[in-house]
């Protein structure tokens, strides 16, 4: 009886159509109206394509995940699916554990609705952009559950909250945003631990990293970005970092050349950690 049941459910897999592109706009993953999410699926997908987790920017307090869309219409492209999502901004009341929940609430729907969708059930990419990067690196090193994140993708993201960055933060909206997302004051003397909890240097864990910085970044210093990657480098971590050379805190989006070699090097990198 056994042998007929498995071969019942064999024949039914072997005969399913083709799953054809599907599109899901503003997927309810809690109560709160900013969590939602937008998902992209390519037609001809199975448990193995590869399902990248957008994250967008804007200092953790402002941003939409429609930031993200113009990447999210590549991946699609590239046979490639993708949820790009929204989170609840940090707050008085919301810190960067808030944040975390929202990333973790995010991959339980994808979980959740993965059958249906015919997507994978683990093992995605976190993409991050500017704070969604930090986000998606914090994420990945600290709060995921095992096996949940095979490899994350920063895109100027601050790696360290250390004194020296946090005095050099003169964007009144980035203080303001690190002091959110916190939940501690950058200017009272002693740094709180909170803003070494919230650095993912510290967090780091043995997930493969790929970095995207701009060597002109005045809003996010490079070195940020070469620190992590000398810490990961330090315990044999895979990672790598490309250095858009004079490029600023947008990586010099607006280049047609910049922009094909950067999405080149992070479909290369999602594709080879998906397997």
């Amino acid at each position: 009886m056994l042998a007929v049941s498995l071969w019942a459910c064999k024949k039914e897999k072997d005969t399913l159509e083709p799953a054809t592109e599907q599109q899901y706009n503003d997927v309810s993953y809690g109560s709160d109206s900013r969590q939602k999410f937008d998902a992209f699926l390519p037609a001809g997908r199975d448990e193995n394509t590869p399902l990248v987790v957008l994250v967008h920017g804007g200092t953790w307090i402002s941003g939409d995940k429609a930031d993200m869309q113009f990447i999210q219409n590549t991946l699609k492209q590239q046979g490639i699916a993708s949820v790009n999502m929204n989170y609840r901004y940090a707050s008085a009341s919301n810190h960067y554990e808030g944040l975390m929940q929202d990333v973790g609430a995010v991959f339980a729907a994808i979980t959740n609705t993965a059958d249906k969708w015919r997507v994978r059930k683990n093992g995605y990419i976190l993409l991050g952009v500017s704070a969604g990067a930090h986000m998606a690196l914090l994420y990945s090193y600290a709060y995921q559950s095992q096996g949940q994140v095979k490899g994350v993708v920063s895109l100027a993201g601050p790696s360290v909250f250390s004194s020296e960055f946090l005095t050099a933060a003169s964007n009144p909206a980035l203080s303001s945003g690190i002091v959110a997302m916190v939940g501690a004051d950058i200017h009272s003397g002693e740094l709180s631990p909170r803003f070494a909890e919230a650095s993912p240097l510290n967090r780091m864990s043995s997930v493969p990293t790929l970095q995207v910085h701009g060597t002109a970044d005045v809003v996010v210093p490079f070195l940020q970005a070469q620190l992590l990657a000398n810490a990961l480098n330090g315990k044999g971590v895979a990672n790598k970092l490309i250095a858009v050379e004079g490029g600023g805190h947008d990586l010099s989006l607006a280049g047609v050349t910049n922009v094909g070699n950067i999405l080149s090097e992070i479909s290369s990198f999602i594709t080879a950690r998906s397997k």
